[in-house]
């Protein structure tokens, strides 16, 4: 049973898909930093020292809490998302489902353990919010999400990606 689990893999459609996967992740953590943007400019007035928490009440606590809580779990959904394209874009194209299965598998571990935090391709692939950064950081926010949606999308629905696949 196991051998015919790994017989229907396709590991360029794994690679495409979870490359779209790790893209939209970035890009709902992009967006979701947006909802509250009043926050973001606080730290980035006081720095990324303890002195910005001793501006804040017990109720702004708490909205902070929900704030982080919020943003970490839109690359959650950032992923779940990704594998439902993964998913139907396979069974669109009658291709067997368990390559979703494995996009989903490393799109968790990406989100689960935080491994683009710890490599230089997440600056890589949030460097075209540099254009923005005049416009301050909400610019710089929206235009990163809107790329890598955009990215994102193009990788799932392209026909280029689906003649190589």
């Amino acid at each position: 049973m196991q051998n015919k689990f790994f017989q229907v893999l396709n590991i360029r459609i794994i690679a495409f898909h979870f490359l779209g996967t790790v893209l939209l992740l970035l890009s709902l953590r992009q967006f979701a930093f947006f909802i509250n943007i009043d926050l973001l400019k606080m730290v980035e007035q006081y720095g990324n020292e303890i002195s910005w928490k001793a501006h804040l009440s017990i109720d702004q606590k708490d909205m902070v809490l929900k704030y982080l809580s919020m943003v970490h779990q839109a690359g959650f959904f950032g992923v779940l998302l990704g594998g439902i394209l993964s998913a139907y874009v396979c069974w669109r194209n009658f291709v067997h489902t368990n390559n979703a299965m494995v996009v989903i598998v490393l799109g968790y571990i990406v989100y689960r353990f935080d491994l683009l935090a710890l490599s230089d391709i997440q600056v890589l692939l949030l460097y075209p919010g540099k254009i923005a950064e005049a416009n301050g950081l909400a610019g710089t926010l929206l235009i990163n999400g809107i790329y890598l949606l955009g990215c994102a999308v193009l990788i799932f629905f392209s026909r280029l990606t689906k003649r190589f696949i």
